[in-house]
Order: C-alpha cells, then structure tokens, then sequence
C-alpha cells in the first residue's frame, strides 16, 4: 500500500513543484526577461522550432509531460505569440513534443519488456529496429509540422 501511494503521489509532487515554479516566475517577474532576452537573439522560426524541440526532448528525460509543459509555457507563450505562431498548432506540436520526451529515456526500458514478451517471435535486434523506425517516424512527424503548420491547422479544423 506504501508504495503505491509512493507511485501515485509523485506525479502530484512534480506537479505541486511545477506550480510552485510556475508561480515564481510570474510573481518575480523573470518569465518577462528570458523571453525578452531570447528574443533578442533574433531567431528565425525554424532555429527557435529547433531550440523548443531541444529544450521538451531533454525536459522529457526528467521530468513528467506535466510538470514540463507547466515550467516551460509561461517562458515560451510570450515569444511564440511575438513570433505570430497559431497557439492551436502549438499545442498539437507541444502534444506530440512531450509524447517523445515521454518515451525517449525509458526506450531501453520499453525494449526489454517488449523482448522478455516477444522473445520467442523476435530477437532483440528486430525489437531495436522497430523501435528505431518508430521513434524515426514520430521525429518525421515533427519536422512535418514543423515545416507545414498550416497542413497541422488544416487537419485539426477538418476534425472539427
């Protein structure tokens, strides 16, 4: 039962301290200044696309996707809006962002449950390469939404 609760409660921690930071930031008003700061760098979008995809795949490897989107939003919202980027086609690229950052550190994990399960249908180097090819698949998907965002916003209103 203890550690249950030690698992289920966790994600509330990292959330709590998200939060926590989250509201650091506003209150002391440094969210302001590193977007301000950034932006004085002048970058065009495909190199601050590049910088996001950077900043959500390391996030990925330590923190969970909520506690990533809650401390790195309230920086990034203010140069995205400056840039004229679609906060809808945002969000499905933040989606897909923290779906990969979730996956990435635990891949080996993820190997070895799928080869202790499938081990009398596949080797171990079959489970990689399938595992390669989605991963190459999933950072196709960014860089198509990254180099079409009208394609993504299309998509979303045609599902509306």
């Amino acid at each position: 039962m203890l550690d249950t609760l030690g698992t289920c409660s966790s994600p509330f921690i990292v959330g709590v301290g998200a939060v926590m930071f989250t509201k650091f930031l506003g209150l002391s008003g440094t969210a302001g200044p590193i977007s301000f700061a950034v932006q004085g760098y002048e970058l065009d979008y495909l190199t601050l696309m590049l910088v996001i995809i950077v900043i959500y795949l390391m996030l990925g490897m330590f923190m969970e996707p909520f506690g990533a989107m809650l401390v790195t939003l309230r920086v990034l919202l203010p140069m995205l809006l400056a840039e004229g980027i679609d906060m809808i086609w945002f969000g499905v690229f933040l989606v897909k962002m923290l779906e990969i950052g979730m996956i990435t550190p635990a891949l080996w994990m993820n190997v070895l449950v799928i080869r202790n399960v499938a081990s009398q249908h596949a080797t171990l180097g079959d489970i990689f390469q399938g595992v390669t090819l989605l991963l190459v698949a999933d950072l196709v998907v960014v860089a198509m939404t990254v180099t079409w965002p009208d394609l993504v916003l299309f998509l979303v209103r045609l599902m509306q």
